[in-house]
């Protein structure tokens, strides 16, 4: 029924020798669509589920134009293997070859060293590095708990949402860049302009400022200093030299040297197609003998020791506010006995008495 309602989807369901759940994993057809105009940088982690079956939800998520979290895939497995031994990363990496060898050509073309725990050459220490991942497993911290078709619909029904807001955040920018990088933009071309600049060759640039001196290649978009090769937004080195290339045509040059992913085109469409929700079984128009075949839960695994339980929260779980002061003469909040107003007039009425 997700290919039905969402068009180009693709998913996955896997189940043991006795037909009982193992594996199931979603990506819509909107977040493909959408992936080709985001940032090519991934980030993959997985987080526990507190269900009665347990298992681990694994995402794939990536960054838009904005810095914000655009989901890839889902999945639920049965649980992430940690390796820090290199016989035991090869035993898990012969479990991938067997499963998909075109996978693990490719993570052995990226180098073991870049990803894996075992063969990472520096000190790794206990230092998360996916956070944007991270920032995922807690939208889902209450949904963890659900069934999976709930969990799933959960995702479904909460990127939905976030999908039509951000469409609709950007829908009348008349900006080329999305907001965020245009202010970066903008803080550039105010340095950019106190720095000077001498033409080395037609495409290279001698930059001098603030007690330093930078290489600018606009040809090949690189600098001496490596912002601007690595976050594909012109450095204010690049604005001085775009500045002396170009003259006073400059100010829309500019945006020639931006990287694509970063206009307000490629996030409008990075958004463009709807995640439509699943229709209620009432509703389903399929073959008979998917509707009347019925997949068993998987094994549960009792754990050991005593069951977690929510406990009810304190005070100061609840936030709940400062007692206020009661006045012990007129019984009334705010303030305390001895700057009651009622008693004031009373002092005055005796220091008048007093006097007469």
């Amino acid at each position: 029924m997700i290919h039905v309602t969402n068009e180009g989807s693709k998913t996955d369901l896997k189940v043991d020798s006795y037909g009982r759940f193992l594996y199931f994993f979603v990506f819509y057809g909107a977040w493909i669509n959408g992936f080709a105009y985001t940032r090519k940088v991934l980030a993959v982690d997985g987080t526990h589920l507190f269900g009665k079956y347990g298992g681990v939800l694994l995402s794939a998520v990536a960054l838009d134009t904005e810095n914000h979290i655009f989901p890839l895939a889902f999945c639920i497995v049965n649980s992430k293997a940690k390796a820090y031994q290199r016989d035991e990363f090869n035993d898990h990496f012969q479990q991938i070859k067997n499963l998909d060898i075109s996978v693990a050509k490719y993570l052995e073309d990226v180098g073991f060293h870049r990803w894996s725990r075992a063969h990472f050459p520096g000190n790794r220490y206990d230092v998360m590095t996916t956070n944007i991942a991270e920032s995922i497993n807690s939208m889902f911290l209450a949904e963890r708990e659900f069934p999976i078709t709930a969990l799933f619909n959960s995702i479904n029904r909460r990127f939905a949402q976030k999908f039509h807001e951000r469409r609709m955040m950007l829908a009348n920018t008349s900006t080329i860049c999305a907001p965020s990088v245009e202010r970066k933009i903008r803080e550039n071309v105010t340095i950019g302009n106190t720095l000077l600049a001498h033409q080395i060759s037609f495409h290279t640039f001698s930059i001098i400022g603030h007690g330093s001196v930078a290489m600018v290649d606009l040809n090949n978009r690189t600098c001496s200093c490596r912002e601007f090769d690595l976050n594909k937004i012109h450095c204010p080195h690049a604005i001085a030299a775009i500045r002396i290339q170009f003259g006073d045509d400059y100010g829309l040059r500019i945006y020639d040297f931006v990287s694509p992913y970063y206009s307000v085109w490629s996030y409008k469409h990075a958004y463009e197609k709807l995640i439509h929700p699943v229709l209620s079984e009432e509703f389903w128009e399929l073959p008979p003998e998917l509707l009347e075949s019925k997949i068993p839960c998987p094994y549960v695994v009792r754990k050991l020791g005593q069951k977690k339980r929510k406990c009810a929260p304190s005070v100061l779980e609840r936030g709940s506010k400062k007692k206020k002061n009661k006045c012990s003469i007129c019984k009334r909040v705010g303030h305390k006995r001895t700057t009651c107003s009622l008693r004031v007039r009373q002092n005055e009425g005796t220091s008048s008495s007093v006097a007469s």
